[in-house]
């Protein structure tokens, strides 16, 4: 597989997903997926966070998940902006779209 093929989100032939190969250690990005996001071990323990921000993607989730509406989002959190909303949307949807397969022992 090629470095452009490992940025580009789906399935390689192994069944892995290729985003997860393009994270980058360093900055606490995916490379071209997490537009907006940040996950570094320094800020939150590592919990994924709008970037920028000490606020996690799982709460602003959470409020619309209760009914709030993005501007009702962006009163409680005024360092907010929709794009930043929208790039928690982005990543949630992706977080979801992975799946776990439990591996099979063999006797």
């Amino acid at each position: 597989m090629s470095t452009a093929d490992r940025a580009k989100p789906g399935l390689d032939s192994t069944g892995l997903t290729r985003h997860l190969l393009a994270f980058d250690w360093s900055t606490g990005h995916h490379e071209g997926m997490n537009d907006g996001i940040s996950i570094d071990h320094r800020i939150m323990g590592g919990v994924p966070c709008i970037a920028g921000t000490r606020i996690p993607v799982a709460t602003v989730i959470g409020l619309l998940g209760q009914g709030y509406s993005v501007s009702e989002v962006i009163e409680e959190y005024p360092t907010l902006t929709k794009e930043d909303i929208l790039a928690g949307l982005r990543f949630a949807a992706r977080a979801v779209d992975e799946r776990e397969l439990p591996l099979r022992l063999s006797a």
